[in-house]
């Protein structure tokens, strides 16, 4: 069973549920791997957490390929879906404010990571909304106010 599995699995009997699949979504390849990155690390997530390809949790001055940008709770009555490309109205709003700049002319992507069913009907409601460097690579620094 590969580790990331292996920390899923072992999150959800720790009393969260945090299972489900990686959906491609988004404009590159590398939305896969966000999508199981911010699965791995949804307990301790926490706006600026950076998280290398290990899905580590490491200082934002270290090389790492994913960064958390924004956390919200859906007061919606049904699950949200995710719609093509990967957009998130709240997300793409957050995204923004942290980055400081407008999506369109960022150098990061970013996935939304919504509650999948399981999670949905055992009560969870949290987005993790997570960047990363347009076309691969990793970062070093925070993303938060580079206007990048």
């Amino acid at each position: 069973m590969p580790l990331w599995l292996k920390l899923v699995v072992g999150a959800s009997l720790g009393g969260a549920v945090i299972v489900g699949s990686a959906i491609v979504f988004g404009r590159f390849a590398s939305s896969i791997q966000a999508r199981e990155v911010a699965q791995k690390v949804a307990l301790d997530a926490r706006v600026g957490t950076c998280i290398d390809t290990r899905a580590r949790t490491v200082p934002c001055a270290e090389p790492h390929r994913f960064e958390v940008f924004g956390i919200y709770v859906s007061d919606t009555a049904s699950r949200p879906e995710r719609a093509a490309g990967g957009y998130d109205e709240t997300c793409q709003a957050l995204f923004e404010a942290y980055v400081g700049t407008s999506f369109d002319r960022s150098t990061y992507d970013y996935e939304p990571r919504h509650p999948n069913e399981v999670e949905w009907e055992a009560g969870a409601r949290t987005t993790l909304c997570v960047l990363f460097p347009s076309g691969g690579g990793s970062a070093s620094g925070t993303a938060a106010r580079s206007g990048r």
